[in-house]
């Protein structure tokens, strides 16, 4: 698969939305500083965890100018029994045939899939209530994180790991203007 990089135009698509509708990334989100997460299948712990950071931090997110776009790689049902119990302020995509994750570039891994550093997320996910449920979908698959400013790549950042997403400091010292270049080169949190 080829994988995005900054300065690469990020490629349009069109998805289902939760919990109904469809979501078109050039006419709905196009000028607009977009954190695009492609997440593993609806039940994944750590995806379920990762979208619950993104709400307890969408405030902070909002008031930076970032718009959270979370895809998951399972139907839109599957989205629904799991990830939209969350009801999260911002898009949850579902995109059950990978079409998305393909065209962006995702890949994946089975020691990815088993890597220990997985554990404290997966522990920090099982004491919540209702995260994560049955493995229906690519295990294997990792996450991607994806910084777009005016349809622009500005950071691609491809998970070595099941929960390794970049960091809100990272994400929000990018939407500030903060970052430095070198800082923009994959900071991540598990």
């Amino acid at each position: 698969m080829t994988r995005l990089v900054a300065g690469a135009q990020a490629p349009d698509f069109v998805l289902p939305v939760f919990p109904s509708g469809t979501f078109r990334l050039s006419k709905d989100a196009s000028a607009q500083k977009i954190w695009l997460v492609l997440l593993r299948f609806a039940g994944c712990p750590f995806c379920n965890l990762h979208v619950h950071r993104m709400i307890t931090r969408f405030a902070d997110l909002k008031a930076a100018g970032v718009m959270p776009l979370a895809v998951f790689a399972a139907p839109l049902e599957d989205v629904a029994e799991h990830a939209g119990k969350q009801t999260p302020p911002f898009p949850l995509l579902a995109d059950k045939d990978l079409a998305v994750h393909r065209l962006y570039g995702a890949n994946s891994s089975v020691l990815g899939a088993l890597d220990p550093r997985n554990f404290s997320a997966m522990l920090e996910a099982r004491s919540l209530p209702a995260l994560g449920g049955p493995t229906r979908g690519a295990v294997t698959l990792m996450p991607a994180d994806f910084l777009l400013d005016g349809g622009k790549v500005v950071e691609a950042s491809y998970g070595n790991r099941a929960s390794q997403h970049l960091s809100f400091e990272h994400v929000l010292a990018w939407a500030s203007g903060s970052a430095t270049r070198n800082d923009l080169k994959g900071r991540t949190s598990a």
